[in-house]
């Protein structure tokens, strides 16, 4: 029978590994077991070694970089609803849920007095605080009114300091008239004018009761995508250059003399630039290269429109 070594130095000694006899031996369950025997300075504990085990056994099988088998997965699956089901759980994690309100104590939003006895007047002091700049024009059968929209979206993409809108109302409103908008950007084109002037009408239709003020904030809100779309198409009327009569001294069909004497004056060429052929031809060459690489940067942007001119 072998003694350890603090039983061989008897109950007066202290054992010469007091530190590290609290630690487990790591060869004493290997294969080859441990060479030290009972010599060794850690713990040889079967004991720890079953109930490691036992741990590894019941726990779920989650590694770190490695997905569970499906038996392990299912298991903490179910483990989990039943353990949701308890009515412990549901008590503890209920969402609160507010009695509810008796119909007859709610209440509508108390409406100003001044926006009863005098709706158009009421709406157009709307106007005026949120537009400053506001000018107005009264007369018999409409009140017009000018300002500014500036965009209160910070990404704008259009370089615009305002939408310079004029609103017309007639004298009927907000009975039965519905109020019109003109947009007056003179370096906008007539196209997308008429994008914004239509948008603001569909605005009108489809919230009949809404505010004036309710309704510029709904078109500032939409500005952007309606001068994005296509613009409206539109005709320009040009009107004709006056003829030059023929007679001009008293013969009909003939020119004049005086005429015929600015005809025969040779008038001045405009001296430009002249170009011998092999310039052309390279030019060219070089206008092709660079439009085939503006298409290749630039052709799969929306709203790119090739046009094409004749040199």
């Amino acid at each position: 029978m072998s003694l350890t070594p603090a039983e061989a130095s008897g109950p007066g000694t202290q054992s010469p590994h007091p530190h590290t006899k609290r630690l487990s031996c790591r060869y004493f369950l290997s294969p080859k077991g441990c060479r030290a025997g009972s010599d060794c300075p850690f713990i040889h504990d079967s004991s720890r070694y079953d109930r490691a085990q036992h741990e590894f056994a019941t726990k779920p099988e989650v590694t770190l970089g490695r997905i569970p088998s499906e038996p392990a997965r299912g298991q903490a699956l179910a483990e989990r609803d039943r353990a949701a089901e308890s009515p412990q759980v549901q008590q503890t994690h209920r969402r609160y849920q507010p009695p509810p309100v008796d119909v007859s104590r709610i209440v509508e939003r108390p409406i100003p007095r001044f926006q009863k006895e005098s709706p158009r007047d009421f709406q157009i002091r709307q106007l005026e605080r949120r537009f400053p700049s506001l000018q107005k024009a009264e007369n018999d059968s409409e009140t017009t009114l000018g300002f500014q929209l500036v965009p209160s979206d910070p990404d704008f993409p259009f370089e615009m300091a305002g939408l310079d809108c004029v609103l017309r109302l007639p004298s009927s409103f907000p009975g039965h008239g519905k109020p019109s908008l003109a947009v007056k950007n003179m370096d906008m084109p007539r196209g997308y004018q008429i994008n914004v002037e239509r948008g603001f009408d569909a605005l009108v239709q489809a919230t009949p009761h809404a505010t004036l003020l309710s309704l510029m904030n709904a078109l500032d809100k939409r500005l952007e995508a309606l001068l994005t779309v296509q613009k409206a198409e539109t005709i320009k009327l040009m009107p004709n250059a006056p003829r030059i009569p023929n007679q001009v001294d008293g013969t009909a069909g003939k020119p004049s003399k005086a005429l015929q004497e600015i005809a025969r004056v040779e008038r001045p060429r405009a001296e430009g630039p002249q170009y011998t052929p092999e310039q052309r031809q390279a030019a060219l060459l070089k206008r092709k290269a660079e439009t085939r690489q503006l298409e290749a940067r630039l052709g799969r942007l929306p709203r790119i429109v090739e046009l094409r001119f004749q040199a």
